[in-house]
């Protein structure tokens, strides 16, 4: 009877983390936009916008994405690393990246 109500706990354990694993790499979404002289994005969780860019981040002035294209990849890495639980910050380097 112990051993069972171990491996009750056991397999009680392991279906609470796949749910949390698979809920936390799901909630996140973005939406690109249109600004003024280019786009921006958002991140939402939950259908709640945690984090709005209007403008290039890691960059001097506030300058948007020329491209949409730009936007789109920049709001997935910062999709990426809220999932993995990362800072959402890009870094000049992964900027760069993106818009050249």
């Amino acid at each position: 009877m112990r051993q069972l109500k171990s491996w009750g706990i056991i397999v009680l354990v392991f279906i609470t983390f796949v749910v949390y694993a698979i809920e936390s790499k799901t909630d996140y979404t973005y939406v690109v936009y249109e600004v003024d002289g280019g786009y921006g994005y958002h991140i939402e969780k939950s259908d709640k916008v945690i984090i709005r860019q209007d403008f290039i981040p890691a960059k001097n002035g506030y300058q948007p994405f020329v491209y949409k294209a730009h936007a789109v990849k920049a709001a997935k890495i910062v999709v990426r690393k809220l999932q993995n639980k990362q800072v959402p910050a890009l870094s000049s380097k992964e900027v760069e990246n993106i818009i050249h």
